[in-house]
């Protein structure tokens, strides 16, 4: 049986006052209004992405290292059936983190397994990063 560790070094109460600037955020790329109510749920995931978390992750599915950041924030992640059937789900992620946003540390555990995430339907949906993925072109 494979030796999982995982040692929650500490957990910092979520704060829910912040989120990201408005700078951040982004317009449709159609250059539409966004659908009522959207920015809403957008902003509330931002705000839960922004609390602070401390993990250490050793050969941890990334499956189960989503599932913890799922359990701190409670924000719904979901991971593309593509890059489950890749196999991205059970990659092993090797990370430790003190005081990281969780917006910060799930980004980590995305690039970690040449994925990312985009913010879709009320949640947190992690996909293949085609960009990853590609080749360097040579100049």
């Amino acid at each position: 049986m494979r030796t999982m560790l995982v040692t929650l070094i500490a957990l910092s109460a979520l704060c829910l006052g912040t989120g990201l600037p408005a700078s951040e955020e982004k317009a449709p790329a159609t250059g539409e209004k966004p659908k009522e109510g959207e920015e809403a749920w957008k902003a509330e995931i931002a705000k839960k992405l922004e609390g602070k978390v401390s993990f250490e992750f050793v050969d941890t599915p990334l499956e189960e290292a989503l599932s913890f950041l799922n359990s701190v924030t409670k924000v719904k992640i979901v991971i593309d059936p593509r890059a489950a059937a890749d196999g991205a789900n059970k990659t092993p992620i090797n990370l430790k983190v003190k005081d990281m946003s969780v917006k910060l540390a799930l980004e980590w555990i995305c690039k970690l397994g040449n994925l990312k995430y985009e913010l879709q339907n009320q949640a947190v949906f992690v996909t293949l990063n085609k960009e990853a993925a590609a080749p360097a072109q040579k100049k």
